[in-house]
């Protein structure tokens, strides 16, 4: 058990802090976290990766930067704080560079071109208004209305529509991929034509009803925002079937 803070005379220890973690749900996320940074380093080496010296030179060079230690005494004194030697430094460093590696070479440009060649419907976009009300009836007089002026749904948004946030907007809620919405509104979504009120579907709790519209539709593209869910989505793959091959228990 060590002290990790003190306030008058009262010390705060790491169960305390593992307690605070725990009790405010955060403490499997943490443990999680360095697991998964644990488990993607032992596995670079296995497949042969390794980190030189300059690159550790340079990894040290920019943290430094970053965190603001521009002397060798400003370093030493944090690295004293956090309770790390110069050794343990260099194996954190080591470490972070592995993992990046890893990372390189699980999500290359090559291996995300593939995934989106093969799972690129999955990253259709449409964007879409929404309109909530207290009731399905009043929900279905606005869909008749709307059917016969698609047109004027913002206009009906900021009038009738029970959400402060997207009422404002027109019932714009922005753009939405696949997976963002529950199963049977984001079916009917993406297969609907642009312009068409859909609905009225009953919120979870039961006490609204939504109608929507794809005011817009994006067909899929490998742009940014695309590159970077692939990327995570190749790594949780990847890093799903390093941990069957591995004991992991959370004490």
């Amino acid at each position: 058990m060590t002290t990790i803070a003190r306030i008058d005379d009262k010390e705060i220890t790491s169960d305390d802090l593992i307690r605070y973690l725990k009790i405010g749900n955060k403490f499997d996320q943490i443990v999680e976290d360095i697991i998964t940074q644990e488990i993607t380093a032992s596995e670079a080496g296995r497949m042969g990766f390794n980190v030189g010296d300059d690159e550790i030179q340079a990894e040290s060079d920019n943290l430094r930067r970053v965190l603001g230690l521009h002397a060798a005494k400003e370093t030493f004194d944090f690295l004293d704080s956090v309770g790390l030697s110069l050794e343990g430094f260099e194996d954190y460093l080591r470490d972070s560079l592995m993992r990046t590696k890893v990372l390189q070479h699980v999500c290359s440009e090559q291996a995300i071109k593939d995934f989106f060649d093969l799972h690129s419907p999955k990253f259709e976009s449409v964007e879409v208004s929404q309109i909530i009300v207290d009731s399905e009836g009043k929900a279905r007089e606005l869909i008749a209305i709307l059917e016969e002026d698609p047109e004027e749904f913002p206009n009906m948004a900021k009038s009738f529509s029970l959400d402060p946030e997207t009422a404002e907007k027109g019932g714009d809620i922005g753009t939405v991929v696949r997976g963002g919405l529950s199963g049977e509104i984001e079916a009917k979504i993406f297969n609907s034509p642009v312009g068409e009120p859909l609905g009225p579907f009953e919120t979870d709790d039961g006490m609204f009803h939504e109608v929507y519209m794809v005011t817009k539709r994006h067909n899929p593209t490998l742009d940014l925002t695309t590159q970077k869910m692939i990327t995570k989505l190749l790594y949780e793959k990847w890093l799903d079937e390093r941990l069957e091959e591995h004991r992991v228990e959370i004490l």
